[in-house]
């Protein structure tokens, strides 16, 4: 990982974490992948329901990170999550989540 983005990142992971431990069980079933340039999106469904397995959730996810090389190592600049499609800005790219996987 990128040593400018090395502590934000641990300090995010860190909060996600004590908050998946507060609130649900979360799980992440990854569907597709795609690389854009030094971009790469992997998407699928979060899936969350109370501890016991009751009242499952599910919502479109993306991850998205971005990668360069730098002495033949991949190295992590920045790395986002949000809900929905992966935000590619190609108006030509096809829905991410075919309409029968919901």
């Amino acid at each position: 990982m990128a040593p400018a983005i090395h502590d934000e990142v641990t300090t995010i992971i860190e909060r996600q974490l004590d908050q998946l431990e507060r609130d649900r069980c979360p799980r992440f079933e990854p569907r597709r992948v795609l690389q854009k340039g030094h971009r790469v999106f992997v998407f699928g469904y979060g899936v969350t329901s109370a501890i016991g397995g009751a009242n499952e959730a599910r919502a479109k996810r993306t991850y998205e990170i971005e990668l360069e090389i730098e002495r033949h190592r991949p190295v992590i600049r920045a790395m986002h999550t949000y809900e929905g499609e992966p935000r590619t800005d190609d108006p030509t790219r096809p829905p991410a989540y075919p309409e029968d996987e919901s």
